[in-house]
């Protein structure tokens, strides 16, 4: 397990990213706590996977900072960070269990193979993990997705549309991962079309609009439904 600092956060300050005419992310700023787990909730073309691309250190920002623990993302070690992509890339001609032990390799995750045994288990793998990448079926390939993501238990994890394709089973072991994850002082970032799923797996839910933040609020403090009406539907 990495060692968590106890005040240590995930910040991003007056992010800027532009694609032509477009701003994606529009001077936004925000901070997730380690032990915290942070929903973003917006409409289609709102900036949020320009957001998770930019932390993830996909896509750079125009201007702005993005920094954990005080340090910029780009300067740390890729096994800080654990991404699920809305379209993730595979090599085709990997397995399943191929794809994780190259996943090990390339962000130079600590783990042995039953490690990667363990999470094979974990998130239901078993039955296609000689499969090739491009012979499996797409929930499936985002349980691979998102045992990549939990592998080494990094301090920050960026989950972008995890829901997408996956059963029932996928999500019950999704929120226990997630849990379990802010148990032991990561940092997360959930987006979701699905406003139920939030209920249970973060403590706070920042709504974007036009690469912009419109409303922040507490899990509790309201619903989340109600407040999505009011901001994109009412207008």
């Amino acid at each position: 397990m990495h060692g968590f600092l106890e005040h240590a956060m995930l910040e991003m300050r007056h992010v800027t990213k532009t694609y032509g005419a477009k701003r994606a992310l529009d001077d936004l700023s925000l901070s997730v706590e380690c032990g915290e787990s942070v929903g973003i909730i917006g409409p289609n073309g709102a900036g949020k996977t320009t957001l998770f691309e930019v932390i993830a250190g996909v896509i750079p920002p125009d201007s702005g900072t993005c920094r954990f623990d005080g340090v910029g993302l780009a300067a740390l070690p890729l096994s800080t960070l654990g991404y699920v992509a809305q379209s993730p890339y595979y090599y085709d001609s990997f397995s399943a269990f191929e794809t994780l032990a190259f996943e090990r390799t390339m962000r130079g995750i600590g783990c042995s193979d039953s490690d990667l045994d363990g999470l094979v288990r974990e998130f239901c793998i078993q039955e296609f993990s000689g499969v090739r990448m491009r012979d499996l079926s797409g929930g499936m390939a985002k349980r691979v997705s998102l045992a990549c993501a939990f592998m080494g238990e990094p301090e920050v994890i960026v989950l972008d549309e995890p829901l997408n394709d996956i059963d029932i089973q996928t999500m019950i072991v999704l929120k226990r991962e997630i849990a379990e994850a802010r148990g032991r002082g990561a940092c997360l970032l959930v987006s979701s079309h699905v406003l139920d799923f939030f209920g249970d797996t973060v403590d706070r839910l920042i709504f974007i609009d036009k690469g912009r933040t419109v409303r922040e609020l507490r899990c509790g403090d309201g619903d989340p439904e109600t407040v999505y009406e009011e901001l994109f539907l009412s207008r």
